[in-house]
């Protein structure tokens, strides 16, 4: 009788665990829909107000020390897109919830890419290619990212302390 009570315990708290997993997961999914909807409504705005021609894209990555945050877009106006974008920065935040559900996203995805043979080979290559070496502790390097540090990146976009690049087309392919 008590294994019996044993696994009926075990049952529900499994049954716990998944459901609260269920609603991580819509919290997530609800979340990345609002994201995109703010984006969608920013290019939009964008392409309305004829600072863009089309679409914008963007990237983050480090390279060293450096944060290189980029943005691809068609403009004529160079100058308030440049003052767009960095409009959108200064609203840039995240709280700690939103930190940690982020973190354990992207610990997740860490460990569904290491099932896969295939996935794992790509991110080995292109961390080689890209960096010419690969970083084997990516899961703890996640782990060990603080909220409280997020401050400094702010503050970078807070103060301005960026540098801006345009590449601008050649004048014959214009």
């Amino acid at each position: 009788a008590h294994e019996i009570v044993n696994q009926k315990v075990e049952e529900a708290r499994q049954k716990e665990e998944e459901e609260k997993a269920r609603i991580e997961e819509e919290k997530r999914e609800q979340e990345r829909l609002r994201q995109e909807e703010k984006e969608r409504k920013e290019q939009e705005r964008l392409e309305k107000e004829h600072i863009i021609n089309g679409g914008i894209g963007g990237m983050a990555e480090y390279i060293d020390d450096y944060l290189l945050v980029t943005f691809d877009a068609e403009t004529k106006e160079k100058d308030k897109f440049i003052e767009s974008i960095i409009e959108e920065l200064k609203d840039v935040s995240i709280t700690e919830e939103e930190f940690i559900r982020e973190q354990r996203v992207r610990i997740s995805s860490c460990y569904k890419a290491s099932d896969s043979i295939y996935s794992m080979n790509d991110t080995l290559r292109n961390q080689i290619v890209k960096y010419d070496t690969f970083f084997p502790n990516t899961i703890s390097e996640i782990k060990n990212l603080k909220y409280e540090n997020i401050s400094i990146v702010k503050k970078i976009f807070d103060d301005y302390k960026m540098g801006i690049v345009l590449i601008l087309p050649n004048e014959k392919t214009m």
